[in-house]
């Protein structure tokens, strides 16, 4: 008989700490706006933005710029991901492959 009275106050207590973290996540992702960090320069004026580069970058800005990696050392040792890119390590292979099946880009140099 204590223990489901224990495992009951345990789940409890556990639910309201949950609920709490779950409020403050709520009130932090209303509070976020995506477009704010683009907004702050594009709210510039004309004149202060001829001094100013912006420091976020659209993907398909990021994409454009070349990416130079490191060359790979023996060419025996290469791993290649689930599209084939080659890597380096089999660390880079793991992490490659999962940003794929999330769909998340990167780059590979």
């Amino acid at each position: 008989m204590i223990t489901p009275l224990a495992q009951s106050q345990y789940e409890k207590h556990m639910e309201i700490l949950l609920e709490k973290r779950l409020t403050l996540m709520e009130r932090l992702n209303r509070a976020y706006e995506d477009e704010e960090v683009q907004n702050l320069y594009e709210h510039c004026s004309s004149a202060r933005k001829i001094f100013k580069t912006p420091l976020e970058r659209t993907m398909e800005q990021w994409f454009a710029i070349p990416y130079k990696g490191l060359d790979y050392r023996n060419e025996e040792q290469q791993m290649l991901t689930k599209h084939g890119e080659s890597v380096r390590s089999k660390s880079e292979k793991i992490i490659a492959d999962r940003l794929i099946s999330y769909g998340i880009p990167y780059k590979n140099g």
